[in-house]
């Protein structure tokens, strides 16, 4: 039952590793990127079989065995000894852990460190609530499965979806199957049964849930318990930021329509709120052609149009457009390119005033800021700004090879391959925090540039 890591397998390769994390002495480049390091916490006598990584990239937890019995390892130390163990998961916050270990064919989630409440004859995985305080995971016992929300069951279905927490971590939805039917359960209550539900989505400030619903052929929106009207297709379901407005997509017949607080419109695709969920965006096909519309003004018009993203202010407009061979990056109507292609990122400093995103020219992969196109190389991964929007790194690849790109300046290089996946977030310091493999370790890698 454990998802074992496929890209890059860990067994025994820990000899002689350090057990502590303190971090080495700052490295100083030529280029005036500091880098530090430190080594994950490993034993030498568990071969790790899969891993989770903290949110916040400095902590790991991961699965192995000693003398062929499983064991969870926690920051390097060992946990009780099982059967079977699956689900590793960290809290939001980084601070907790959680896993399901079966031994004598019982299951039970181990919530930080502690076999807690009751057995089951299966447990999926661990869910936290986003402030990390709550828990709740789907078990099985007798055929029947059952909600388990902090130690307490909930009714018993045939099987359980999406299970989810609101954004304020005080409510709780899932989809139950019952039969041939599916209803949502909110909060311990029951909706309408319907023939399939499914995209559970609460409203930034949680007051309100939405989910799609199937009836025979045809689909409709459900928002606090009130069905909308029934279409051929319906996606893209989302809410304004205090939750008073609703927007989705659909298609009747041949007609594709946008759909907001009710109100059809013309358009393709979901719309769009802004952050601040005061302004509108949506896509609309004319004459063979696409533009992006702002609160219901068109833009140019280009081949196509795509991937429109808002700054978090709202103030500004980004997205891809196919112009006749090449795609164009275009933020508020200012075209950047052209390029060979999008590398699927779109990223918007926090003050909203830089944008850096992901392009590819000739096979090679770049990310452009602010307009401005930085190196070639074989892969770039999204980028992310520091938290004051000074500064932007990513990470990129050459020859096999992954390292960071601090400001246009390069790392040293480190070995490609799981489980650093490309993931990249800034500290609070304005470090940026990364995890790499170097030979045989593992290393939680911080860097900034020199204030000298």
């Amino acid at each position: 039952m454990m998802k074992r890591a496929t890209a890059f397998l860990l067994v025994a390769f820990a000899i002689g590793m350090s057990l502590g994390c303190a971090w080495a002495g700052a490295q100083q480049q030529s280029t005036g990127l500091v880098v530090e390091e430190s080594q994950a916490k490993v034993l030498p006598e568990v071969g790790i079989q899969d891993l989770a990584i903290s949110p916040d990239q400095q902590r790991m937890v991961y699965q192995g065995q000693r003398e062929g019995k499983p064991l969870v390892v926690v920051d390097g130390v060992p946990g009780p000894e099982y059967e079977e163990i699956w689900g590793l998961a960290f809290s939001p916050d980084s601070k907790r852990v959680a896993y399901v270990a079966a031994r004598d064919g019982k299951c039970r989630a181990v919530i930080d460190g502690v076999a807690a409440g009751e057995s089951y004859e299966r447990i999926r995985g661990v869910v936290f609530s986003p402030d990390s305080r709550r828990t709740a995971f789907a078990a099985e016992r007798g055929g029947r499965w059952q909600v388990v929300v902090d130690g307490v069951a909930g009714g018993a279905c045939d099987w359980v979806y999406e299970l989810t927490f609101s954004p304020d971590s005080q409510r709780i939805a899932y989809v139950a199957e019952l039969g041939d039917e599916q209803c949502v359960v909110l909060d311990g209550t029951e909706g309408a049964r319907y023939q399939r539900v499914c995209n559970l989505a609460f409203s930034p400030n949680s007051a309100r849930l939405g989910y799609e619903a199937w009836r025979g052929d045809k689909r409709l929106m459900v928002v606090d318990g009130e069905e909308g009207p029934a279409y051929d297709r319906v996606w893209g379901f989302s809410f304004s930021a205090d939750g008073s407005r609703v927007a989705y997509a659909a298609v009747r017949g041949a007609t594709w329509l946008t759909v907001v607080d009710g109100e059809e419109g013309a358009g393709v695709g979901p719309p769009m709120f802004s952050p601040d969920g005061r302004r509108m965006a949506s896509r609309l096909a004319r004459e063979g052609k696409w533009a992006v519309a702002v609160d219901g003004a068109p833009g140019r018009s280009y081949d196509s149009a795509w991937n429109v993203v808002f700054s978090p202010d709202g103030a500004r407009v980004a997205y891809v457009a196919r112009k006749d061979e090449g795609l164009l990056l275009v933020v508020n109507e200012t075209e950047w390119g052209p390029y060979d292609g999008f590398g699927g990122d779109i990223v918007f400093s926090p003050d909203s005033t830089r944008v850096a995103a992901t392009m590819r020219h000739d096979n090679k992969r770049m990310v452009v800021i602010d307009g401005v196109a930085g190196n070639e190389y074989d892969r770039v991964y999204p980028p992310a700004f520091s938290p004051d929007s000074r500064h932007v790194a990513y990470l990129a690849e050459r020859d096999r090879t992954r390292f960071l790109v601090f400001d246009g300046e390069e790392s040293r290089e480190y070995r490609r391959g799981y489980p650093s996946e490309g993931r990249l977030l800034f500290g609070s310091d304005g470090s940026a925090r990364f995890l790499a493999i170097r030979e045989d370790e593992i290393l939680f890698v911080r860097a900034s540039l020199s204030q000298k």
